[in-house]
């Protein structure tokens, strides 16, 4: 059986026309799309930590447990006051320790993972950046933009321009859904 290639349509405008652009679904394999072997000093120690961080918390409750324990047996006459004190004390001891690790660990568990991110996220800008310049203009000219902050300057422009703009007074007979904005900002003046 052929394995097919998910993939996700999404519909863009393009003038009067609307076009189907068909883009492959995200997986989880797409989070290392950028990934290289020059990641891999801060990949490996990352998961490494990870792992270490998460026998922390068992360790912590496993620790607090034989606290409750010892207390449970001199409660119940097992055994004598100092000899609890003495349980207790290497049990809160092991407390501390497990504390010391898991402030080390979460230091370096944020540190190695958003180290890896940020080298991630720099290959993605320059790859997705060196696509769009070796665009050529009219690719640009046949995109419309709809959305984002480019997408709303340009609607802001087209707004703006429905009329021949001379002045203030013609501004506000535009009919424009930025109208109501300006005059708001008009009036706080």
């Amino acid at each position: 059986m052929a394995a097919e290639k998910k993939t996700l349509a999404v519909a863009m405008s393009q003038g009067s026309d609307a076009v189907i652009e068909e883009r492959p679904r995200p997986t989880y394999k797409g989070l290392f799309r950028f990934y290289t072997h020059k990641d891999l000093p801060l990949l490996v120690p990352a998961i490494a930590v990870s792992v270490a961080s998460g026998f922390l918390v068992p360790a912590f409750s496993i620790l607090l447990g034989k606290i409750f324990t010892s207390i449970g047996a001199f409660g119940s006459g097992e055994i004598s006051g100092q000899e609890m004190e003495k349980q207790v004390t290497s049990f809160v001891i092991g407390i501390c320790i497990v504390g010391a690790a898991a402030w080390g660990l979460g230091w370096a568990h944020m540190s190695l993972w958003l180290a890896f991110g940020e080298n991630t996220a720099r290959r993605a800008r320059e790859q997705v950046l060196k696509g769009l310049m070796e665009k050529s203009m009219t690719w640009y000219d046949s995109r419309s933009a709809n959305n984002g902050v480019s997408g709303h300057m340009n609607k802001a422009v087209k707004y703006f321009t429905c009329t021949n703009v001379a002045n203030i007074d013609t501004l506000m007979t535009c009919k424009s859904p930025y109208r109501s904005r300006w005059v708001w900002f008009s009036n706080s003046l």
